[in-house]
């Protein structure tokens, strides 16, 4: 789910391959994607004067837009077939970059206006690194969980030198990861159950248990400075308060949701 420059909300909806959006009056609207059973799964909101919406379509190696005023979509393919492109994020350098586990690297997306094209530039990643989340970092940079690895990758937006911290717990599972207005990457491991905060100089900074959580799985921080998680195998939305290192749960009023993904809206509320 992103916030669009229209002030909608857009959400991928990866069984029914179609992309919606939620207006501020609560209506949800529904489109299907330009080829069926695409499985998109990642949506960011891109720059320039198009005021554009990525998404990826997983299951057809392949990344889509689509302007904040409807169709026509535009899908671009990946130059490896078996590439298979997961989440996407705007970096600073105004292009989209999205993780691909299907061919273990980071693709950065670069728009040629005239005529509408793409150039994808591929970034190998070490061992079976199963990129997962990615985001811009304090330090302008992306930053990539890897759980297949058990590291946390960062990557310039020149592409180089790509650097990947190991965690020193094994099987530790990262998950989602965000920014956090202390100048300093936030993430969660899934499987130790922890919110673990690095610099951009790739240390260990804190590790907090996530008392109570079962899958924490995508993260954000709130304008109040907490962080929040999806824990979707408990059906619950988790708190973590910044200062006194508590956490609370919210559970979902519809049963089996399966909470995923997170977004702030322009009303500063999150939004899954």
């Amino acid at each position: 789910i992103t916030l669009g420059s229209d002030g909608n909300l857009w959400f991928t909806e990866s069984a029914t391959s179609k992309i919606g959006t939620l207006g501020s009056n609560g209506k949800i609207t529904e489109q299907v994607t330009p080829t069926g059973k695409a499985d998109p799964i990642g949506i960011a909101s891109g720059s320039g004067p198009a005021l554009n919406v990525w998404f990826t379509e997983t299951r057809l190696a392949r990344v889509a837009q689509i302007t904040i005023t409807g169709p026509p979509y535009i899908e671009y393919t990946l130059p490896d077939a078996s590439a298979r492109p997961t989440r996407l994020t705007l970096g600073p350098d105004g292009n989209m970059w999205c993780t691909d586990p299907g061919t273990n690297s980071i693709w950065r997306i670069k728009q040629i206006k005239r005529p509408p094209h793409v150039v994808f530039t591929q970034f190998q990643l070490t061992g079976n690194a199963q990129p997962f989340a990615i985001t811009t970092g304090p330090d302008s940079a992306l930053w990539f969980t890897e759980p297949g690895t058990n590291s946390i990758g960062r990557l310039p937006v020149s592409g180089h030198p790509l650097t990947e911290f190991s965690l020193t717990t094994a099987g530790a599972q990262p998950a989602g990861i965000a920014p956090a207005n202390n100048g300093q990457l936030w993430f969660v491991e899934t499987k130790t159950r922890e919110l673990v905060s690095m610099s951009t100089a790739g240390t260990i900074t804190a590790a907090y248990p996530l008392t109570g959580a079962v899958s924490p799985d995508s993260i954000v921080q709130g304008i109040d400075g907490n962080f929040y998680f999806t824990d979707p195998d408990v059906n619950k939305i988790g708190q973590f308060m910044f200062h006194t290192h508590h956490v609370n749960f919210y559970p979902v009023p519809t049963a089996n949701s399966q909470p995923t993904a997170f977004t702030i809206g322009t009303d500063n509320q999150i939004y899954f």
